[in-house]
């Protein structure tokens, strides 16, 4: 049995590389041979480059995009040694539709996934992320696919729906998309564990990291960006329980007041949650990092809750039932009691033999 992916595998984003090793684990762990598309446009590759501009990039993000960039070279290093020797990628870089195509012959199932590879937005309305290459539609799959947001206008919506037409087995990351799949394409589709919850916490410890640091108590922050009520819950924290901070971050300011692990490789990334007393977060990967491993976490939204930009993480804890260490503002006071993990646990295990079952009925295993 022959399977590949296509997903966000060559991003530098932690949880764009740690899903894509989650879901191949797993499936590899079926007895299946499996392959990740080394699939990248020339668009793609001009925007993930690291001086690369597109016109949706502003002067003054372009300019912060320049002064990480030292950073950023860093961290694609570290994520080229962790891709070539963890991920089994196609020896060939895939550029166009037509290199696409003429994989059909050469495996038996493909999957797309996970991530948002549905989010039109950030694929740029690539079809190849709804698997548009492949003519024969008892070989597509989809596991835990993102669409991101939910608020898309008509012509966005036929667009959808006309790519999942001959998609028979679709699995999703959220409750709000399997809604949105519902309600406006007519399409069922089953909800499925995010890969890197594939991987339970022993697991993700096999990926051994052995660090020259010695770090014992310590708050670990990872955060996409950053506004004046989450900086004051991380001083607050901080003061509160008396430990060091260590963040995880391309935002100069933080790196510059917290001692700050910039850029991390992401066997790093995960050994840093492995090892904190408490972790702050306004990722939904970083959550999802926190509950698999039972660590003391609080995670921020902006905003409304219940924003399409926050669906992601509130679906999540709401599916785990600690919605309650949920913040868009800083409290007075904050509540650092030992979660309870025990119904979260019992969740997420039937959650992931569900997903895993998913996987196996669909590739025929």
């Amino acid at each position: 049995m022959k399977v590949a992916c296509i997903t966000f595998h060559d991003s530098l984003n932690y949880g764009a590389v740690l899903q894509t090793y989650g879901l191949q684990t797993k499936i590899k762990s079926l007895g299946v041979e499996y392959k990740i598309i080394d699939y990248s446009t020339s668009e793609k590759r001009k925007f993930d480059s690291i001086l690369g501009r597109n016109k949706e990039l502003s002067s003054k993000r372009y300019l912060l995009k320049v002064l990480t960039s030292p950073y950023k070279i860093v961290k694609k290093i570290k994520f080229a040694i962790f891709t070539n020797r963890y991920l089994d990628i196609t020896c060939k870089k895939i550029k166009n539709s037509y290199e696409l195509k003429r994989l059909e012959d050469r495996f038996d199932y493909f999957i797309c996934g996970s991530d948002q590879v549905w989010n039109l937005k950030m694929i740029r309305y690539d079809s190849a992320y709804f698997l548009s290459f492949i003519s024969k539609k008892e070989k597509k799959i989809s596991y835990a696919s993102s669409i991101g947001r939910t608020d898309y206008d008509d012509e966005d919506v036929k667009t959808i729906k006309k790519y999942l037409e001959d998609f028979e087995k679709i699995s999703v990351r959220e409750k709000s998309g399997v809604e949105f799949l519902s309600d406006f394409c007519e399409k069922q589709a089953k909800l499925v564990l995010d890969p890197t919850l594939l991987l339970s916490k022993k697991e993700w410890a096999d990926l051994k990291f052995d660090s020259k640091k010695n770090h014992t108590s310590y708050i670990l922050t990872y955060c996409l960006s950053y506004n004046d009520d989450l900086r004051k819950f991380i001083t607050n924290l901080q003061n509160k329980v008396n430990m060091p901070v260590i963040g995880i971050s391309s935002n100069l300011v933080m790196m510059f007041r917290e001692k700050t692990y910039a850029q991390p490789s992401p066997k790093e990334f995960v050994h840093l949650f492995l090892n904190a007393t408490y972790v702050v977060t306004n990722s939904f990967h970083g959550t999802a990092f926190s509950v698999n491993f039972n660590k003391p976490f609080f995670s921020f939204v902006k905003g409304d809750l219940y924003s399409e930009t926050n669906s992601r993480i509130v679906d999540f804890l709401e599916m785990v039932n600690l919605k309650k260490h949920l913040y868009n503002k800083c409290p007075d006071d904050i509540d650092i009691t030992y979660p309870d993990f025990s119904e979260a646990n019992e969740i997420i295990e039937k959650k992931r033999l569900e997903s895993i079952l998913f996987l196996k009925e669909s590739i025929g295993n």
